[in-house]
């Protein structure tokens, strides 16, 4: 709820609520469960919801001025031998929906948590223009700290929690660590893609240098050369 509305009913518990986005896409597709498939090649049985995952019951995804919970369903096959269950924000569930809907999906996940793509577009050009993971971390909390500031000011009725308070407004933070694991997931994730761009691109340019490794310890008459080494 916006903070003029909350100001309106005099409630500022609304303002402590956290965002939730709702994770159900075979309602957002033709045919709903029967467009989706099981994982497996092997099996093509019928799919049923097994509710909302429950480890855990929701991931904590940082945003560029607050953090918000990803709630995602979780769905199972109805055959006894297959057994697979997987949640939609599985890539074997993201893969099988429309482009529109897979572009549409707000996050990058880690193993608990994550990072929204807006969070994710931006830290990318951070760290490959020399703006390391701590810095970034200080700069993203500086803008989680100024969102909770500005609610503040809005709030004549009481004080309002601070942004490391714990028990209302549960400000939070990852490390610098963590943002520089998330990047390379990234990266990684990418690899393929830009290795089929370079390769498509023409050559201006090409130079290699071929050098031979000599051993260390060379015997007295003769001297014995290594296999030689090419570097484009």
């Amino acid at each position: 709820m916006m903070t003029f509305f909350a100001l309106k009913a005099k409630n500022l518990d609304y303002l402590y609520r956290p965002r939730v986005f709702l994770r159900i896409p075979h309602l957002l597709i033709n045919n709903g469960l029967e467009s989706l498939r099981c994982p497996r090649t092997d099996c093509n049985k019928k799919l049923e919801t097994k509710g909302y995952n429950k480890k855990p019951h929701a991931r904590r995804i940082v945003n560029l001025f607050s953090c918000f919970y990803l709630m995602s369903m979780r769905y199972r096959f109805s055959s006894s031998k297959c057994g697979a269950s997987f949640n939609a924000h599985d890539s074997e569930n993201v893969e099988q929906l429309p482009f529109e809907l897979q572009v549409e999906f707000p996050a990058v996940l880690s193993y608990r948590g994550g990072i929204s793509k807006k969070v994710a577009d931006l830290l990318r050009p951070c760290l490959q223009k020399s703006v390391g993971p701590e810095r970034f971390q200080k700069i993203l909390r500086e803008l989680h700290v100024l969102q909770n500031g500005r609610i503040g000011l809005h709030s004549p009725l009481e004080a309002f929690s601070s942004f490391d308070d714990q028990l209302k407004y549960t400000g939070f933070i990852p490390t610098g660590t963590y943002f520089r694991t998330i990047y390379t997931e990234i990266i990684d994730t990418l690899q393929p893609k830009m290795d089929k761009h370079m390769m498509l691109l023409e050559g201006k340019i090409l130079k290699g240098d071929h050098s031979l490794n000599f051993q260390s310890t060379w015997p007295k008459q003769n001297i014995i050369v290594s296999s030689p080494a090419y570097t484009p």
